[in-house]
């Protein structure tokens, strides 16, 4: 620009002192200084470069946070990577550089480039930065660096803390692990939240089902085991991770193990008829899977007596050298016995209704599932495409005998038989992009979805009424009717998203983007009732004024846009999003059509602070709109259960939930605390509304509906204090929690509020020795409700638990273990007896390799098993007992195949 001026200013005075020049010379004088200064802009913008590159580690997966320092004769730069292992330096002047890259627990490396063209955007080669893996024996043996890393996004558990035995499995070590728990279905939990999958090395692992392959996987292969809030796959290339995330488990495994043979063979038999038949094989060689499985048992710990009968096919390919399919199908059935026991009370402006029932179901049903996805993942762009569809066929036999007493008085017993058939198709597509300018990524998405549900259900009611204070007999009835229902649901979504990076000054790490994002999501649902009744004979006729169809169809838009902040230590992002929907409705019997409209703005915004490897504070406040069911919109008289008869409300809007998260984690080589505050707000929360109205002998019955309102809140916190003793051989844990709710419901179209606290607070002490492995724990938990129109006789729950699970090693192919439960419950209303289980197994291994496994164990030896539940829903509490498979003896024989290597 100053070469510009000078030569407009020599252009002045050659004017001033050389008037009389004719124009020809002016005009070539002009001529002369547009060219030089056109000439010096185009020297200065190729003088300069921007290049970008991406750093990933051994398993293909980004590395967050690796400090970079590019040098030369003409610059010295400083960048990081963001969370997909991206980088840029902006205006680089040399063509010839040299590269250092560091980050911690990874070699450092140095490379020399030197770049052969002129263009102005440049992409260096996938950078590989290796596992330090001699810096991490020594921290184990040291213990000079805690065992638990905080990392972005990630929970980082390095195995070598923690005592690993030969023949232990990946759940043997997640049972050391502050803050993992682990049912006694294998399903795991972190932090109040289920881990839905699990990853090898950062990749799928088969079908991903974290209760099957945490006891295939050997613990001696694995380097570390990392809880990760996963947003997805696209999230991780895109670098937006917004909503909420699920907990995935990904296990990493040592000297680059990518392959291996694995399988099983189980079989068992006891006492009372139970057995169990499992067959599995699995072939993993890098990116190629293929599984086969098979399973047949009765002895699941959920309620009632289950037979599940499954097999499995999943088969994982790389079709070239970025794109990869995979296919998955299985099979399932399934066969019930059930007995339950339920109370519940509800609080009404005229008293309390009480209802006690015994129920008992036969059911029996099968689901087909197949699942086709294919993805391709370069450095410029991400595909997805997933096809999934799902068929299941239940029957079922139900018999209920209840009481009803209180305000009303009635005793009803049904049998019911029910057959449905559920058809599900669902597909998705996803394609994002890098664009040419760096950082830049733009991302659409669609989906769509065929659901419908036919169900035919043949309900023989009879019912006997009674005066509610006097309890003589008025009438016996007999109701019997036949339902045909049928509902289809059709769904398709889109969206866009695209980010646009902002300009950094030249030596800056951090990064800075604006996020827009547009979504449509259209709903369309059908459902057609036909109803017909029966008399004593069972003669069936239709009654008109409960046969009908209803239709809805709903459009919600979503337009936002979001600033987002990242650096090494500290990243936040905040935005504003503006949601206009629609929902329209008609009720063929009426002929009557309804349209609703609303408009809603709302924002969005997380913080995430990491000062270091031991310290994370999280920050996320988030928003979501919820329209109301077909269930709920439809005006037609739901009359299955004759004591409360359920009519939507064509008028219901949709309800949105303010929901805002805290979570602080510290970790040491002493200690680790993990604290979480959660709060929550529901506007126009749809909400029942259970009026009594008079029937034909002027006795009461229930009849339920659903409106909006306001005064729907929850906060609460919890936090887990585990403390290390003697080498990571004592483990204490102290964890509790408060949470307190504040519920609106209707009774007679009058406010009802319901309050609800609950608190709990337990001690578990784990132990890890030589022979010996056992973790034992104290629970205590107290809820008490409360409702604004009166007081219920059982509002305070209290249950003390009292658990431990022994491990017994005699030698290295004997071994025992023990499991004793206690529950003391008090503040219920239906009667247990407070159940001591006591589960003991002894096993023997064989042959030098201990594959073959030999297992004598007893279930549950005094026969006290027991399922009790307990829920507040609107205006109502209720407690459920159901039946379990109890006391059995069983012998088992099982053998192990493992071989892994790196390939």
């Amino acid at each position: 620009m100053r070469r510009f001026f000078l030569c407009i200013l020599q252009i002045v005075l050659s004017i001033k002192i050389s008037f009389k020049l004719n124009l020809f010379k002016l005009y070539i004088r002009l001529v002369s200084v547009f060219i030089i200064y056109s000439a010096s802009i185009s020297v200065s913008a190729q003088s300069t470069i921007n290049i970008h590159g991406r750093i990933v580690d051994s398993t293909k997966v980004g590395i967050y946070g690796v400090t970079l320092r590019l040098a030369s004769t003409e610059d010295t730069l400083t960048s990081s990577t963001d969370s997909t292992g991206k980088f840029i330096f902006n205006r680089v002047k040399a063509k010839q550089f040299s590269l250092t890259a560091t980050s911690l627990g990874y070699v450092p490396l140095n490379r020399s480039y030197s770049l052969t063209t002129d263009n102005p955007e440049q992409a260096l080669p996938e950078i590989i930065m290796n596992f330090y893996l001699t810096q991490l024996k020594e921290v184990v043996i040291k213990s000079k660096t805690p065992p638990i890393r905080l990392l972005k996004d990630t929970i980082e558990f390095t195995h070598e803390a923690y005592k690993v035995r030969d023949n232990d499995y990946v759940d043997d070590i997640l049972k050391q692990l502050p803050g993992i728990e682990i049912d006694r279905n294998g399903g795991v939990t972190t932090g109040g939240q289920m881990v839905t999958k699990v990853r090898v090395n950062g990749k799928d692992f088969f079908t991903g089902n974290i209760n099957e392959y945490m006891s295939k996987l050997p613990a001696n292969i694995v380097d570390k085991v990392q809880i990760i809030d996963d947003f997805g796959d696209e999230a991780n290339f895109s670098g937006i991770k917004s909503g909420k995330s699920e907990k995935m488990l990904n296990v990493v495994l040592k000297d680059s193990i990518n392959s291996g043979n694995f399988g099983s063979v189980e079989a068992s038999g006891g006492t009372n008829d139970r057995y169990m038949i499992n067959l599995n094989g699995n072939i993993w060689k890098g990116s190629k899977q293929l599984e086969l499985t098979t399973n047949s048992s009765n002895t699941s710990n959920q309620a009632g007596v289950n037979k599940n009968t499954d097999a499995g096919l999943n088969y994982k390919s790389k079709l070239a050298e970025n794109l990869t399919l995979s296919e998955n199908y299985t099979y399932t059935t399934n066969l019930t016995d059930l007995s339950q026991e339920t109370y519940s009370q509800t609080i009404n402006t005229s008293g309390g209704i009480y209802n006690y029932n015994n129920n008992s179901e036969h059911s029996k049903g099968g689901v087909h599932n197949i699942d086709l996805n294919i993805q391709s993942t370069s450095g410029k762009t991400f595909i997805s495409g997933n096809l999934r569809g799902t068929l299941s066929n239940i029957e079922a036999d139900n018999s209920t005998s209840s009481m009803l007493y209180g305000i009303i008085r009635q005793d009803l017993i049904t049998n019911t038989r029910t057959t449905q058939n559920v058809p599900n198709l669902n597909g998705s597509f996803s394609l994002a992009r890098r664009l040419k300018k760096p950082e830049q990524v733009i991302s659409i998405g669609f989906t769509a979805n065929v659901a419908k549900n036919h169900s035919v259900q043949n309900q023989n009611n009879s019912i006997a009424y009674f005066d509610s204070l006097s309890n003589f007999s008025i009438k016996d009835s007999v109701r019997n009717q036949f339902l045909n229902t049928s509902t289809s649901t059709n769904v398709i979504g889109a969206r866009l998203v695209f980010t646009e990076p902002l300009r950094n000054s030249q030596d800056s790490t951090s990064h800075k983007y604006l996020d827009f994002l547009y979504s449509f999501a259209y709903s369309g649902s059908l459902i057609n009732i036909n109803t017909k009744a029966g008399d004593r004979l069972n003669y069936l006729k239709q009654v008109d004024s409960l046969t009908s169809n209803y239709r809805t169809a709903g459009v919600t838009q979503t337009i936002g846009l979001t600033y987002r902040y990242t650096e090494k230590h500290f990243n936040y992002s905040f935005g504003i999003n503006a949601q206009p929907t629609t929902l329209n409705s008609l009720y063929s019997k009426t002929a009557i059509k309804t349209s609703h409209s609303e408009f809603i703005m709302f924002p969005a915004a997380q913080m995430n602070f990491r000062p270091s490897s031991r310290h994370s504070l999280n920050i996320l406040y988030n928003g979501t709109n919820t329209t109301p069911s077909l269930y709920q919109l439809q005006p037609l008289p739901d009359t299955r259960n004759i004591q409360n008869t359920v009519i939507g409300n064509q008028n219901l809007k949709s309800s949105f939930n303010h929901t805002l998260n805290l979570t602080y984690n510290t970790v040491n080589m002493q200690s680790s605390k993990f604290f979480n505050l959660t709060a929550s707000k529901i506007q126009n929360k749809i909400v029942s509304n259970t009026v009594l109205v008079a029937d034909t002998l002027n006795t009461l019955k229930q009849q339920t509906s659903y409106v909006n309102s306001n005064g729907y809140y929850s906060f609460g916190g919890n936090y887990l204090w585990s403390i290390r003793f003697s080498n990571m051989k004592y483990n204490l844990d102290l964890q509790g929690g408060v949470n307190y709710s504040h519920q609106v419901a209707f009774a007679n179209s009058i406010e009802n509020a319901s309050k609800q606290l609950g608190f709990n607070q337990a001690v578990t002490m784990r132990v890890n020795l030589e022979w010996i492995r056992f973790n034992t724990s104290i629970n205590y938990i107290n809820r008490t409700n409360s409702f604004s129109l009166g007081t219920l006789n059982f509002n305070v729950v209290r249950s003390w638990l009292f658990n431990t699970n022994i491990d017994m090693y005699f030698s290295n192919t004997l071994m025992g273990s023990l499991l004793l439960s206690k529950s003391i419950n008090r503040g219920y209303s239906i009667s247990n007896e407070n159940p001591f289980i006591i589960n003991a197994e002894i096993q023997k291994k064989f042959f030098n390799n201990k594959r073959a496994a030999l297992k004598l164990a007893v279930n549950d030896l005094l026969n006290q098993g027991n399922v009790l539940e307990r829920s507040v829903l609107d205006n109502t509490i209720s407690e459920r007992k159901s039946n379990q498979v109890t006391k059995y003896f069983s012998i088992s024989v099982s053998w192990k195949l493992e071989k892994f290597f790196s390939e």
